[in-house]
């Protein structure tokens, strides 16, 4: 009989500072990007007029929008259920992005921002919450053994 052998663990690319400062980084300008977004609707108005939307709750889909940005962004930057708000704001970017990518060239800043959120979403919908998170901080079996810079 052949004897039994753990399998061997595979290799974890570390979660370095460097991805806990861009955490933060993204957190802040979606933090930022919902709060303009809930201060000034016209922008959606007139995104929305040029596709030639017509959407019957149109205040309450702007206060929702900006408002999933501004907790979304502050869960980031805590890093407290950081997949799950990734995943919530994957959808409202990509539908943005792709709405702004039908309008506008790659010179827009705009659009580039976009882009660079879509990609920071889709990076910590994969890494998580990382070392430096309450995420870490409330997971069990862990709480007793932190180490915040590994």
């Amino acid at each position: 009989m052949k004897k039994l052998t753990p399998p061997t663990p595979r290799t974890v690319v570390p979660y370095t500072r460097r991805l806990v400062f861009l955490r933060m980084a993204l957190g802040i300008l979606l933090c930022i990007k919902g709060y303009d977004f809930i201060n000034n609707t016209i922008p959606l108005q007139e995104l929305l007029a040029q596709q030639q939307i017509s959407i019957l709750f149109f205040d309450k889909l702007s206060l929702t929008v900006g408002w999933v940005q501004l907790i979304g962004g502050v869960f980031i930057v805590l890093g407290l259920f950081t997949r799950g708000a990734c995943l919530s704001l994957l959808p409202i970017v990509t539908i943005i992005l792709l709405i702004k990518f039908s309008n506008y060239t790659l010179t827009d800043e705009a659009l580039l921002e976009n882009i660079v959120v879509f990609l920071g979403l889709t990076l910590f919908l994969e890494k998580g919450g990382g070392t430096v998170s309450l995420d870490r901080l409330f997971r069990f079996n862990q709480s007793n053994h932190l180490v915040f810079w590994t």
